[in-house]
């Protein structure tokens, strides 16, 4: 979720809260104070009639005086009740049960008790609220949208050098050679955020060019002494009859140049996937890659008697690197062969997006995640250098590419799904 909208959230979240009290409380409040008012009126109403008494004289006079309002009513007592009292109350109309606020009161006419009532109608009031709370509701659900509103679009403007910012680094590539350039902001925190990223950006770069110049120096500078080394063997063997001990210390010699040799170009090869240093791309064909891998690797695995299983296949096409997919299946098929029992089996499955490699082979002698990791597994020298599956992981990262490696005695089974990676089936 974007900051900004977790942002609004929160506070439209507590502006529904403040809505949701607010407009209850206003109403009650607006209830009281509308009954106060009534209460007030009520007895006003009361030390008026206790006034006007004075002039009633006769049952006559009494009931007259009440037909002239219907919101009064007066009875005889025989002794002076309580003192006064107020309460709701309704009373049946035709339609509907109206509301209303009564008080009770003593009275005296010609030295005689009487009962006074006095009521006032709370119909037309409950109305007038419930309108009055309507308004404020309305009132405050325009005020709090347009808040939000308004919020929103302030927001994205002073966000918009931040996306800004994100968008060169998302298309800035490490290797292209042209540093991010960040438009000023008048926003300070924003300003020094870009000044950090530059500087960060410029010290990788430094860093990064610092780091290729020395793998590409290195690889180039031991290659000249294995050649060298190499070709002192090969004078040293010529026109020589070797003892089986002279033999074997010379084969030795070749197994360990031939061992530098691969680990070189291995690790060259790397740190140039992780530089990204492998920018072309073209649509390719799964199926003929692995082809080409099967064909390959024909002599290693009829060295080994190795039964190939190779069903046919769905072909699958994706957009990379011809050279990198194609070392990543031989890689693999590789791996196959060189860790799997003489007349073993290996069977090779594409379909539905997916290549599924299985081969026969003793149980891992280390924790399976280290099975991708450089040099953090054993390898025996007939086994390779432990390179050639974090060169699979590698390549499959760079393309987003899952890889899952399963175990079920006494099958290794290793699969790729390509769909990930928009491939076209």
């Amino acid at each position: 979720m974007k900051l900004l909208n977790k942002s609004i959230r929160q506070l439209a979240q507590y502006a529904l809260l403040i809505f949701l009290i607010c407009v209850p409380l206003f109403y009650f409040i607006i209830e009281q104070l509308y009954i106060q008012d009534v209460d007030d009126a009520l007895f006003l109403k009361r030390d008026e009639l206790r006034v006007r008494a004075s002039h009633l004289h006769t049952q006559q006079d009494i009931d007259l005086w009440l037909a002239m309002d219907d919101d009064v009513r007066i009875t005889p007592l025989s002794r002076t009740a309580a003192g006064d009292s107020i309460y709701f109350t309704q009373y049946p109309l035709p339609h509907e049960i109206e509301p209303y606020r009564e008080l009770v009161s003593n009275i005296a006419i010609e030295n005689r008790p009487y009962r006074l009532i006095v009521r006032a109608s709370l119909l037309e009031s409950r109305d007038l609220i419930i309108g009055i709370a309507e308004a404020q509701a309305v009132l405050l659900l325009l005020l709090l949208a347009g808040w939000v509103l308004i919020i929103r679009f302030r927001s994205r403007k002073t966000w918009r050098p931040f996306y800004s910012t994100i968008a060169k680094l998302r298309q800035y590539e490490l290797d292209g050679g042209h540093l991010p350039n960040f438009e000023p902001s008048a926003i300070r925190e924003f300003d020094d955020l870009n000044k950090a990223i530059t500087e960060l950006v410029s010290r990788n770069h430094r860093v990064y060019l610092s780091q290729k110049a020395f793998i590409e120096n290195a690889s180039h500078e031991m290659q000249t002494p294995l050649a060298i080394f190499r070709s002192k063997l090969d004078n040293m063997i010529e026109g020589r009859s070797l003892t089986t001990r002279e033999s074997e210390d010379f084969e030795v010699l070749y197994e360990a140049v031939q061992r530098l040799h691969q680990l070189n170009k291995g690790l060259l090869l790397l740190s140039r996937i992780g530089n990204n240093q492998f920018p072309e791309s073209s649509d390719l064909s799964v199926a003929m890659l692995l082809h080409n891998s099967v064909s390959f690797l024909q002599d290693m695995i009829e060295s080994k008697g190795i039964r190939l299983q190779l069903e046919p296949a769905q072909d699958v096409r994706m957009q990379g690197s011809e050279t990198l997919v194609q070392m990543m299946i031989t890689n693999l098929l590789t791996n196959a062969i060189q860790h799997n029992h003489p007349n073993g089996t290996v069977s090779i499955h594409l379909a539905d997006a997916r290549l599924t490699i299985v081969n026969t082979g003793h149980p891992l002698s280390f924790p399976s995640e280290y099975l991708f990791t450089r040099f953090k597994k054993h390898a025996s020298p007939q086994k390779g250098l432990g390179l050639g599956l974090a060169i699979v992981k590698e390549i499959a990262d760079k393309y987003a590419l899952p890889l899952r490696y399963e175990y079920s005695d006494p099958l290794h089974s290793f699969s790729i799904h390509f769909q990930s990676s928009k491939a076209i089936v």
